[in-house]
């Protein structure tokens, strides 16, 4: 948000470049670290996850690991990290929803900023992956920012950010100068046509692997969409609760019990 404010057109997000995630992970791992109590030392097992493992997995790897002096919150830090492994994005969330679903033959749909992917299971293990890189999220803020609707009250495209944050904050509010106007009604008519042209010809390729299916469940910050869940139901589509951080809540658990077997 920092970054934004300072230069709108100047930041360089994760999805601004196909090595945004090798580029960025390491800022975005110690950057976390300002939520947490700050400290000198810290030493850091991590297990990480990425959209295709078999491309950057061992570049996460090298651009995570190893000791990094920084400052944090104003404090001096030095930070060791140790990583334990690199799995494919959809795995911790296989792991955290274990006990919830059963995971004998499911599919899990990971909607993201830039990307969907789908992957089948076997219990915890992947058995086949695909993913679209032109079904993320950011597909539906720029067809709001570029709808009749926005650019008739704007007389130009909404800015990207703004429009991402309204649909955060579920009040469709455009940023701060505009207190009596929203986008809901662009919202309202470019979801099911974003999900009719990105999500649904995606789930439809997965259809064949549907009538055997013990669990179909919808993970990422794209299930987290207002109004989406409905759209994910008519599929048969379970969305768990807080599907953002099932991910992360995996890869967590994964790590506490690699290191715990040192």
């Amino acid at each position: 948000m920092n970054a934004y404010y300072s230069s709108p057109s100047g930041i360089y997000r994760v999805t601004d470049s196909t090595d945004g995630k090798v580029d960025l992970s390491l800022q975005l791992l110690l950057s976390s670290l300002t939520s947490i109590n700050v400290r000198g030392d810290w030493e850091l097992s991590v297990v990480a996850s990425v959209h295709d493992g078999k491309v950057f997995g061992r570049a996460i790897a090298q651009a995570l690991t190893g000791t990094h002096k920084v400052r944090l919150m104003g404090h001096e830090s030095t930070i060791t990290i140790r990583v334990e492994k690199v799995l494919e994005e959809g795995a911790g969330a296989a792991y955290a929803m274990r006990a919830e679903y059963d995971l004998t033959s499911a599919l899990l749909f990971d909607i993201g900023n830039g990307t969907t992917i789908c992957s089948s299971f076997n219990n915890l293990q992947i058995t086949s992956r695909d993913y679209a890189p032109t079904a993320g999220v950011e597909r539906l803020i720029d067809a709001i920012a570029t709808s009749d609707t926005v650019r008739a009250y704007l007389k130009r495209p909404a800015d990207l950010h703004l429009i991402r944050s309204g649909i955060e904050k579920g009040d469709f509010v455009y940023g701060t100068q505009h207190p009596d106007w929203n986008f809901k009604e662009a919202y309202v008519k470019a979801l099911p046509e974003w999900f009719a042209q990105g999500l649904k010809p995606f789930v439809k390729a997965a259809e064949t692997r549907v009538p055997a299916a013990t669990a179909i469940i919808a993970v990422g910050g794209g299930a987290c969409l207002p109004g989406i869940g409905s759209l994910l139901a008519k599929k048969n589509i379970a969305v768990p609760t807080q599907p953002r951080w099932q991910n992360a809540k995996g890869l967590y658990e994964i790590a506490l019990r690699l290191t715990s077997r040192v």
